[in-house]
């Protein structure tokens, strides 16, 4: 007769008792660095998003009409200068040239405080030869390229570009410590009491002068040194002959004899930079000559 039987498992039984967590410190050391890595990304991605914000603002540049109609890219209205150094203040260089970029693309000048369009060379080619300066009479002549050309709308706002990116930070937006120099754009107006200048005190010059002094002996330009304005102006003249033919010697008194001593060393005059060369014939002549001297000595 057969029983039923439960059969048995032969797996553990698992303990539902999770065990308590152990405090290890590098858990929260890792924690702690995991942040502060995350909130420098967090901090790189919010700038990169202003800049990006900064370029869009900076395409529709200028909003207001500016002081002359002439050239109005060289008097802006004070409000767009104050504008443009804030927005202005987190780029570098590269962004600079991704905001002339998209407004050349736009078909504005790159210049952001001017309101013309920028210039088409009705040309294929990739270079045009453009004339420089005119010296002389000759005409002095550069090769562009064509993309250079067409994101301005003259060379005057190439070079106003030029100069505000010369004044841009390398170093990027989140790297940057402290504060940076405020920017200056080429024609905006600058205020009386800035350019009224300090009054100078007689000490103050005196000062200067000294300095200036100082420099100019460290340049070679002072009293006591070799320069133009030390140079001997006395005149040389060439001693005649006498009814004999021969040309009369000059005398020397003992002072003067001591001082030429003194400077040209006996037996030295014949020295090239100290070296003086030998005389006499070859290596080979000079070493029997003197071999044979040896032998009269011994004689």
């Amino acid at each position: 007769m057969s029983t039923n039987k439960t059969p048995k498992s032969i797996l553990k039984k698992r303990n539902h008792r999770q065990a308590p967590p152990k405090n290890d410190p590098r858990d929260a050391r890792n924690l702690e660095l995991a942040l502060h890595h995350a909130n420098i990304i967090q901090h790189r991605k919010d700038i990169e998003q202003q800049i990006y914000h900064n370029i869009e603002t900076l395409i529709d540049f200028p909003t207001r009409p500016s002081l002359t109609v002439d050239d109005p890219a060289g008097h802006p209205s004070p409000e767009d200068v104050a504008q443009v150094k804030i927005l202005l203040e987190p780029f570098s260089p590269s962004n600079l040239d991704a905001l002339i970029e998209e407004r050349k693309i736009d078909g504005k000048c790159g210049y952001v405080l001017c309101p013309k369009p920028r210039r088409v060379e009705n040309t294929t080619a990739r270079h045009r030869i453009v004339i420089q300066s005119v010296k002389k009479g000759r005409d002095s002549f550069r090769v562009v390229e064509k993309a250079e050309l067409e994101k301005w709308c003259s060379d005057a706002c190439g070079k106003r570009a030029t100069y505000l990116r010369l004044q841009l930070s390398e170093t990027l937006a989140w790297e940057r410590e402290g504060t940076t120099d405020e920017l200056q754009i080429p024609g905006e107006e600058v205020d009386e009491k800035h350019e009224a200048l300090p009054l100078v005190s007689e000490m103050d010059v005196r000062e200067v002068t000294r300095q200036l002094g100082e420099l100019a002996m460290e340049r070679g330009q002072g009293k006591g040194t070799f320069s133009s304005s030390t140079l001997l102006k006395e005149t040389i003249e060439e001693h005649a002959p006498d009814s004999s033919g021969a040309v009369p010697r000059i005398m020397l008194n003992d002072d003067e004899r001591q001082g030429l001593d003194a400077y040209w060393p006996s037996q030295g005059f014949d020295a090239v930079e100290g070296y003086r060369p030998r005389t006499g014939g070859s290596r080979r002549q000079r070493r029997r000559s003197e071999e044979e001297e040896d032998m009269l000595d011994t004689i």
